[in-house]
């Protein structure tokens, strides 16, 4: 039998390209790591991509999505893009599965 763990759906990213959905699973030994399963609604074909992130490497995410938003402000302020052009989810709503 496999341990069980706990799964927390963190909501999901959309743009026109696809969807990336964030889940923060909890083993029963207290690990933890970040899944983002990229897919494409409009083309199952397109799926299946799946990035498992420790915690070294989801500090290096943290560290990049910090770098863009200060870019993207730096960019707004000088005038030189006026809005980003993507489209995303705004559910926050954490939801919990249990995994055997």
């Amino acid at each position: 039998m496999q341990d069980a763990s706990q799964q927390f759906n963190l909501g999901s990213v959309n743009s026109r390209f696809g969807q990336l959905t964030f889940t923060l699973v909890v083993s029963n030994n207290e690990n933890a790591h970040l899944e983002i399963y990229a897919s494409d609604p409009k083309d199952m074909r397109k799926s299946g991509v799946l990035f498992i992130f420790v915690e070294s490497s989801y500090q290096i995410l943290k560290d990049l999505i910090a770098k863009t938003d200060e870019a993207v402000e730096k960019l707004k302020q000088s005038g030189q893009i006026h809005k980003m052009a993507i489209s995303h989810s705004r559910d926050k709503q954490i939801s919990k599965n249990n995994v055997r």
